[in-house]
């Protein structure tokens, strides 16, 4: 707004003589335009300074830097901002406005800035940090069991992405690793459900190389065995022939069910076959025994081979033949009905009852042929009993008393060749 220039009247100077209404007027003139002056200076004090600003009338500057110069200033940044009353500070170059709050502030806060040219960091911006150290920080993507907290960070291993320095890791809840990590402590700590003692992984000492430890393909939950820890393995497989496996006594009673050493399991047993693999076994005082034969002429002579039930049946059985007088077949028995009692037999099968006075014996091992001699008595009965032999076959003979009775004993006895 433009300042008015004052007037006062000037009819006195036309006339000769000056009136006191010439005064007055001329009085009312001035004061007005003082007065307009000083609201003037008043708006200008207001605008500028607001309050603190003091008119001295000496005609010298009362600031060492005018207004203009100190506007002129901070426009260009020589003069810093020190500070302001308002809650939001507002910079708009272009239309659109970066505006600063305090709004909430509790106290007062001060904030450095580091001694380089670069651009703010925001809270919800996705920027790529360089050149950061963290120190005790929580980082945590907002998600249940994401993040860790605490992590002592050392970023000098640029060439990698940094790596966790010696500082343990809070784990307060579950996370994933991904790729490559590694612990430059040598050991890694996991605290127990408690919190009082920890589960410590270490490298046992200076590897002479890198070691891979490849996890299994697990189909479920499974528990790590340890050196000292009693454990029951299956479903295990070992590789005798690249590895070499130690096993160190101790007393059966110290493996309960699991044999370690024979001589102390009176009755051992395998689970399937013993096969010998070209090797004996070893008996002190004997021979070594180192497999089986089946030789029915017993023909073979050997000190470590075992003969077979069958070949040493058969060669007994050979061997009956060689003595023609000697009994195949033999047995004493009580003439009952429906079923006669044997009381000793050899190589007969059974006694069957046929009639009051016969019975039907059947051989075990069958005669060569029904050209057999067979002789059978009676004891027990009254008068003078008699018995006939019938009915040759190569595998039964009938035995008739004739003059028997229920009750009688009878002895049978059998001579010829086995078939």
């Amino acid at each position: 707004m433009t300042l008015q220039d004052p007037t006062i009247p000037k009819d006195y100077q036309n006339g000769k003589v000056l009136f006191e209404e010439n005064l007055d007027l001329w009085r009312l003139a001035v004061e007005s335009q003082f007065a307009t002056v000083n609201l003037n200076f008043t708006q200008l004090r207001k605008d500028c300074f607001i309050t603190g600003y003091t008119y001295d009338n000496d005609g010298n500057n009362n600031l060492a830097i005018s207004l203009e110069e100190q506007i002129n200033r901070i426009v260009s940044g020589a003069t810093p901002i020190t500070g302001t009353s308002s809650d939001t500070f507002t910079i708009n170059t272009d239309g659109n406005a970066a505006t600063l709050t305090t709004v909430g502030l509790t106290d007062s806060r001060i904030f450095t800035f580091p001694d380089c040219d670069g651009t703010f960091v925001m809270e919800d911006c996705t920027q790529t940090l360089t050149n950061k150290t963290l120190t005790d920080p929580t980082i945590d993507d907002g998600a249940a069991g994401a993040g860790f907290v605490n992590a002592n960070h050392d970023h000098s291993n640029a060439a990698n992405g940094g790596i966790l320095g010696p500082g343990s890791l809070d784990l307060t809840q579950n996370f994933t690793w991904t790729g490559v990590h590694t612990f430059d402590s040598g050991n890694l700590q996991l605290d127990d459900t408690g919190g009082d003692h920890q589960y410590i992984f270490t490298a046992g000492g200076d590897l002479a190389a890198d070691r891979t430890v490849t996890l299994p393909l697990l189909t479920g939950n499974d528990t790590f065995v340890f050196n000292d820890f009693a454990a029951t393995l299956t479903n295990k497989t070992i590789n005798t022939a690249s590895n070499t496996i130690t096993v160190v006594e101790a007393d059966i009673s110290d493996l309960q069910s699991y044999l370690l050493n024979v001589v102390e399991d009176t009755t051992p047993q395998l689970g399937g076959d013993l096969d010998l693999n070209g090797f004996n076994i070893d008996f002190p005082t004997t021979a070594n025994i180192s497999d089986v034969i089946d030789d029915d002429t017993m023909a073979t002579a050997s000190a470590t081979k075992l003969a077979t039930s069958e070949s040493i049946k058969a060669y007994v059985d050979g061997k009956d033949t060689e003595f023609s007088g000697t009994a195949k077949a033999w047995v004493k028995y009580t003439l009952a009905n429906p079923t006669p009692t044997v009381h000793d037999s050899y190589n007969v099968t059974s006694v069957a009852y046929v009639s009051n006075n016969e019975a039907t014996v059947t051989w075990d091992n069958d005669f060569s042929d029904a050209d057999y001699a067979c002789v059978a008595s009676l004891s027990g009965g009254g008068g003078q009993p008699e018995v006939e032999v019938s009915g040759y076959a190569a595998g039964s003979i009938s035995i008739i008393e004739t003059t028997g009775y229920l009750g009688e004993i009878a002895s049978v006895i059998a001579i010829g060749t086995l078939a």
